[in-house]
């Protein structure tokens, strides 16, 4: 598996939604050697390692030098203020049809932008509900002025039955939108969940936290997701100046990198791992279910050392990886 190209395909994705498109593009395209693409909806859901959705309310997750070289990203002299535990929503939808479970959590750094997602394992069709402050109407010609429980509002059309979004302004700061695919009538059932949104604020904060991190660099956001119901890869990205999509870490329940390559023995968290220079990369296995990954991309003015990166996995904090609220309903939440 290829996961550098997955993450280049995932932040192709999200500079779409960036006021930086095509500088988050060509800075990614840049540093990623050209391969044939991944295929398979399994692909991409580890490619998410780094989807992350925080720009907009839509909804839809090595330095390759050697162990010796010193970091270029200059080491902060005290860790970093860790990631702060946020709700993944501040709305909750309290109607869903029929044989929709949630399949995904996920947030951006410091509450800027929340996401839930369910979809139907008979049709693979979704419900997603965002929230995030600020945001802007659209300007696009296929949308039409909607209320929402007295709200001012847009329904988004995109040309077939089965695909339909509402975006709206729940507050003067503050957006949410319902996105519907691959149901039936779906501009009635989006009408129908956006009307069912109430106000609700719960602590359901990603498994793992970043605690120290290099000066300069910031957690990006991340989110939890199960595709079979039982199987949950949690990915969180970090960034820099001039290194939009600098790293990866991933919470898998299997063994991500690729077998043979060359990699040296490291102690993280207490573990066995394995630190792997092509690329700058460090593997270890958690618990009995769930491994570990941290991979960096080729910034040169981003270098992130070996020991960037030990430090970086032993200042986690992790925290419940059983992931009850995958398969349930979430209506109403506990």
């Amino acid at each position: 598996m290829n996961i550098e190209e997955a993450l280049k395909d995932v932040y192709e994705r999200r500079a779409e939604l960036t006021p930086s498109a095509e500088r988050v593009r060509a800075a990614v395209a840049a540093r990623t050697p050209v391969r044939a693409r991944p295929s398979g909806r399994r692909i991409a859901l580890l490619a998410a390692a780094a989807a992350l959705l925080v720009a907009v309310p839509v909804v839809v997750a090595v330095s390759l030098s050697d162990s010796g070289r010193t970091s270029q990203v200059t080491p902060a002299t005290t860790s970093a203020e860790p990631t702060k535990s946020a709700p993944v929503m501040r709305l909750q939808s309290t109607w869903l049809p029929d044989g929709f479970v949630e399949t995904k959590r996920g947030f951006g750094p410091q509450d800027t932008g929340m996401h839930r997602s369910w979809t139907n394992k008979t049709d693979q069709g979704s419900v997603s509900v965002a929230f995030v402050p600020g945001g802007e109407f659209s300007a696009a010609v296929n949308v039409k002025p909607i209320q929402v429980n007295g709200t001012e509002g847009q329904m988004i059309e995109f040309g077939v039955t089965t695909h339909a979004a509402i975006t709206w302004r729940v507050s003067p700061n503050e957006m949410a939108r319902v996105d519907i695919q691959l149901v039936p009538d779906a501009m009635a059932v989006a009408q129908r969940v956006a009307a069912s949104i109430k106000p609700v604020e719960f602590e359901a904060s990603l498994p793992v936290q970043f605690g120290w991190l290099p000066a300069g660099v910031k957690f990006d956001g991340g989110q939890s997701e199960s595709t079979n119901g039982k199987d949950v890869y949690t990915s969180m990205g970090l960034s820099a100046t001039n290194a939009p999509a600098l790293a990866a870490l991933t919470i898998a329940p299997r063994r991500l990198d690729e077998p043979g390559m060359p990699s040296e023995p490291v102690t993280v968290l207490g573990k066995p791992g394995s630190y792997l220079t092509s690329p700058n990369r460090i593997v270890a296995q958690i618990n009995e279910t769930y491994w570990l990954s941290i991979f960096v991309r080729p910034y040169p003015e981003a270098a992130l050392s070996k020991d960037d990166l030990v430090r970086i996995v032993d200042s986690l904090k992790l925290g419940d990886l059983n992931f009850g609220w995958v398969g349930q309903r979430g209506l109403p939440i506990k």
